[in-house]
């Protein structure tokens, strides 16, 4: 992809917190992307041998798939103890935070952590009107069953990541039976969490906090889905106001055994060197840099090749860990 391709890459993850792409890598379309509907069934192609999943070879071709994700944003519908205690974990966890309450009094930021965003209004009607963003949890703690069922029927309604909704086995149940009423999918029923959190035994506000959190972190750990990295993030954009400016970035679209990073890991390079990023470090990113700044002064524009991390090869780059990687190297 070009320079123009990327920034509007970062404006769709931005607006709607994922994005996913079929890159082409090599072929009549290299350097070209598609829209992919992040099922692996979909995708063109079959898996190249011995460089994961994602890495696809058609015979004339080659390319990699993969879903970035945007920052992860996280609302709390209810701001009593567990809410508010829940709040102060969440911002520690990496979250931008929100969280909604009815009740004036509660919806005040001076019971919350700095920067959290505090909503007063009507908790179902207030998560509805939040714009769709697919990195989205939800954490349900409100201080009512119709409150709790109808924020869950709002929240299932969008993209979510998570939804959480607290209480007893028996209310959970009710809950369900009106969701399913109300004509709630049944696949979206399963997916809430409810009773919301893992079973730590905890009983107190600050222990229910830790059982929602450890959740809601193994769920999004559970994700096989990346970031852009935000350092090379920022030199591309800052490349956009800069187009006399060449630049490299080389990404590894596929990698196996013990390499020592993984696919989806991106390097930008310069004429005189890397710029932000790494695929690996030691003498394999060397070859890298090298390559990128060769492509810089004679072309192509768009490139790959295979780094071996074992045998032979990788002893010439003093990297016998048993791994391979492919890179695609694209000149913004």
């Amino acid at each position: 992809m070009n320079r123009a391709d990327y920034l509007a890459l970062f404006d769709r993850i931005d607006d709607h917190g994922a994005d996913a792409r079929f890159h082409w890598a090599s072929g009549p379309r290299a350097g070209e992307a598609d829209p992919w509907d992040g099922d692996p069934a979909s995708l063109p192609g079959a898996p190249a041998r011995g460089l994961g999943e994602a890495c696809r070879e058609t015979g004339d071709a080659c390319g990699f798939a993969e879903t970035l994700m945007g920052e992860p944003r996280l609302v709390i519908a209810g701001a009593g103890h567990v809410g508010t205690a829940f709040a102060h974990i969440a911002v520690l966890l990496g979250f931008r935070v929100t969280v909604i309450d009815e009740r004036p009094e509660f919806a005040t930021g001076e019971r919350l952590p700095a920067g959290v965003r505090v909503l007063c209004g009507g908790y179902a009607e207030t998560l509805a009107a939040l714009p769709d963003y697919a990195n989205s949890y939800y954490v349900l703690v409100t201080p009512g069953h119709r409150q709790d069922r109808e924020s869950a029927q709002a929240c299932l309604a969008k993209p979510f990541e998570y939804v959480g909704m607290i209480g007893s086995r028996g209310k959970v149940a009710a809950v369900n039976a009106a969701l399913a009423e109300a004509g709630v999918p049944a696949e979206k029923i399963a997916a809430l969490h409810a009773p919301i959190g893992l079973p730590l035994g905890g009983r107190e506000p600050a222990e229910i906090a830790v059982a929602i959190a450890a959740e809601v972190v193994t769920v999004r750990n559970s994700r096989p889905r990346g970031t852009f990295d935000p350092a090379v993030r920022d030199i591309i954009e800052g490349l956009a106001h800069r187009p006399e400016r060449e630049a490299v970035l080389a990404t590894i679209i596929g990698h196996g055994g013990s390499a020592p990073r993984g696919t989806g890991s991106r390097m930008l390079v310069d004429i005189d060197g890397p710029l932000a990023g790494s695929v690996g470090g030691g003498a394999v990113e060397h070859a890298v840099i090298l390559a990128a700044q060769e492509m810089l002064r004679v072309g192509p524009e768009v490139d790959l090749a295979d780094y071996e991390l074992s045998d032979r090869e990788g002893a010439s780059l003093g990297m016998i860990c048993g791994g391979r990687i492919r890179v695609l190297f694209e000149v913004l």
